[in-house]
């Protein structure tokens, strides 16, 4: 589901996600899943973070969409640049602050508890 070669928007990738958690939660449901989906939730934003960096290719593009979200010049300019991987650089609290659980939620990513719990 979130093959970095994956072909396709970002809102396809979290539909198709969508839609496999909730029915597994829903089978899964009566054991203890609380902090095991907490934390499956925490790495796939990561993932995400991770793929979002990746398809940014250029030095040029990466600037434009850091400043766009609200990035200053300086941070903009020192991630762009950046030699580190995309994992790494997905850790980052830039991009936290960037990508953070609200903007996912903007982007209709289902909370897996948020699923649990209904």
């Amino acid at each position: 589901m979130t093959n970095r070669k994956r072909v396709g928007t970002l809102d396809e990738m979290i539909k198709t996600i969508n839609q496999y958690t909730q029915g597994w939660i829903q089978y899964y449901k009566d054991g203890e899943l609380k902090t095991f989906l907490a934390k499956q939730m925490e790495y796939l934003r990561h993932r995400l973070r991770a793929l979002i960096w990746k398809r940014w290719k250029k030095v040029d593009t990466k600037y434009r969409q850091l400043k766009a979200r609200g990035a200053s010049h300086k941070e903009a300019m020192t991630y762009a640049n950046s030699r580190k991987q995309y994992w790494r650089i997905s850790k980052s609290k830039l991009l936290n602050r960037i990508f953070s659980k609200e903007k996912f939620k903007q982007w209709k990513l289902k909370d897996f508890i948020e699923i649990l719990e209904k």
